[in-house]
C-alpha cells in the first residue's frame, strides 16, 4: 500500500547534495589547474620570446665587446653576456683577424623559470 506521498526523503536530498558537492570540487581543481598551467606557459613563451630578441639584437650589433648587461621588463628579468671564446676551434679565427665572442642570454620569468641562449659571434679585430 502507498502513502500517496511524491518526493524524497531528507536523506535522499542530503546523499545528493554530498555528490554534487564532490563534483564541483573536482571540477573547480581540474579548473584551477588548468589555468595555472596555462598562466606558466604564457610567461615561460614571453621569455622565449624576449630572449630571442635580445640574442638577435646582440648578434646584429656592429660592434660588440665582452660586457654584461642586465635589466628587467614587465615580470622577466633578462642577463646579456659577452665574453671571449677560448677554445682552441676559435684560434683559427684570431690569425686570420676576426676574433671569437660568445654571446649568452637569460632570461628569468617570476616564477623562476628560466630561459637561456647561447651562440658564438666572429667580428674583426
Amino acid at each position: 500500500m502507498t502513502s500517496g506521498r511524491a518526493g524524497f526523503t531528507l536523506i535522499e536530498l542530503l546523499a545528493a547534495l554530498a555528490i554534487l558537492a564532490m563534483a564541483l570540487a573536482v571540477t573547480f581543481r581540474i579548473l584551477s589547474g588548468g589555468l595555472a598551467s596555462a598562466d606558466a606557459a604564457k610567461s615561460y613563451g614571453r621569455a622565449v620570446a624576449v630572449a630571442e630578441s635580445r640574442m638577435a639584437a646582440l648578434m646584429a650589433a656592429e660592434r660588440l665587446a665582452p660586457g654584461e648587461w642586465s635589466g628587467r621588463s614587465m615580470d622577466l628579468a633578462w642577463i646579456d653576456r659577452v665574453g671571449t671564446a677560448d677554445e682552441p676551434a676559435f684560434a683559427v679565427a684570431g690569425a686570420e683577424g676576426f676574433a671569437a665572442l660568445t654571446v649568452r642570454v637569460r632570461v628569468t620569468a617570476r616564477d623562476g623559470r628560466a630561459v637561456e641562449l647561447r651562440s658564438v659571434k666572429l667580428v674583426r679585430q
